[in-house]
């Protein structure tokens, strides 16, 4: 008697685990429309200033939601959306995004090829790949900087160094930014918007 009645709920668990499973990946899909529509149904925006999520490291991608639901970093868009995700939320979308395939298509024609070089220079003085990957491609909590459009990349540098973002764990970003200035952060923001 005890043998089928284990065997019984056995096969119940064992019926009931898709449907749980398919009731969390389309609760999961409910807190990712507000995402896709900003930063793109694949993971690559279109829109002026909002970044491109796919291929992001997750750990990047769940610290900017932690920040922004704490309020550590200021966003009148993120920081209502951020606040209503739990944790399980944010690790979910960090590891949607992640999976996600990064801009590949190459860079258009390179209309400052002077800038293009002096940020090459200041990428490897400042040595951007030591935290962000020899390809720029992003590594465990530092942003992939590949591919992400110039106009991006120079408002986060710019954020930087104002202190309006912060950056995580012994990531020195604040203080890489403070000293550059605008001519640099620019050579910077073009240089690494043409890495593929």
């Amino acid at each position: 008697m005890q043998r089928s009645l284990l065997c019984a709920f056995f096969a119940t668990t064992l019926a009931l685990a898709p449907m749980a499973q398919g009731a969390e990946d389309a609760a999961i899909k409910t807190k990712l429309e507000p995402c896709l529509s900003c930063h793109g149904e694949n993971g690559v925006s279109t829109l002026d200033g909002v970044p491109s999520l796919a291929g992001e490291p997750d750990l990047f991608l769940e610290w900017q939601l932690v920040f922004f639901r704490t309020g550590r970093v200021k966003s009148e868009i993120m920081q209502p959306l951020a606040a209503a995700l739990s944790d399980d939320d944010v690790r979910a979308i960090g590891a949607y995004f992640t999976t996600l395939a990064p801009l590949k298509s190459p860079p258009p024609p390179d209309d400052a090829p002077e800038l293009t070089a002096a940020g090459r220079q200041l990428a490897t003085a400042q040595h951007c790949g030591n935290c962000h990957g020899d390809g720029f491609q992003g590594n465990q909590a530092a942003a992939r900087l590949a591919g992400q459009r110039e106009e991006v990349l120079l408002k986060a540098l710019h954020d930087y160094k104002s202190g309006a973002r912060v950056g995580t764990g012994v990531a020195a970003m604040p203080e890489i930014a403070f000293p550059l200035d605008d001519e640099q952060m620019r050579a910077l923001a073009h240089f690494m918007s043409r890495q593929r």
